[in-house]
């Protein structure tokens, strides 16, 4: 797993169009689906995962 392939909270905001505080709010995150893993304090998504969860939706 390279770094590149890790997008965090900040990437995902940018990508989707939402704020951080949305991506952070467990609700949506539990309503949405979307496949989120938390490292340390941080959250975060593999790309490939981001990607093909997005393509379904």
């Amino acid at each position: 797993m390279k770094e590149e392939d890790i997008l965090f909270v900040g990437d995902i905001a940018r990508l989707f169009s939402l704020s951080q505080n949305t991506i952070q709010r467990k609700k949506w995150r539990e309503q949405a689906g979307i496949p989120l893993y938390k490292i340390g304090k941080k959250l975060c998504g593999f790309k490939n995962e981001i990607e093909s969860w997005a393509k379904s939706k």
